[in-house]
């Protein structure tokens, strides 16, 4: 926000929340909540909420025109090892953590 100091800060009213406690900025912040849209010309931006997805704040935002869902981190995965790059570690490893088990 100090590289933007004008731009609108989008989330659901959990994201203001954590925001205002973490980082205590004055910013123009916009609440959205599932089934808001914003127009940004040719494009607009759908909201839809994900609570406890991951994260109390996690939110979808859906592109219609392009068909693109952006998933915030609904479909990432973390797993802690002592390898420095994730392509270090053996898949089936990855796999099982993940949930799917060994092929």
């Amino acid at each position: 926000m100090k590289l933007a100091p004008k731009a609108n800060v989008l989330g659901t009213a959990k994201c203001k929340i954590g925001l205002q406690k973490h980082y205590f900025g004055d910013w123009n912040f916009q609440v959205v909540k599932t089934g808001d849209e914003i127009s940004l010309g040719d494009r607009t931006l759908r909201f839809y909420e994900a609570p406890m997805l991951h994260w109390p704040d996690s939110m979808f935002t859906y592109v219609e025109k392009d068909a693109l869902l952006m998933p915030n981190d609904a479909f990432g995965q973390h797993l802690a090892t002592s390898y420095r790059f994730d392509d270090m570690v053996d898949a089936h490893i990855i796999m099982e953590d993940g949930g799917r088990g060994p092929d």
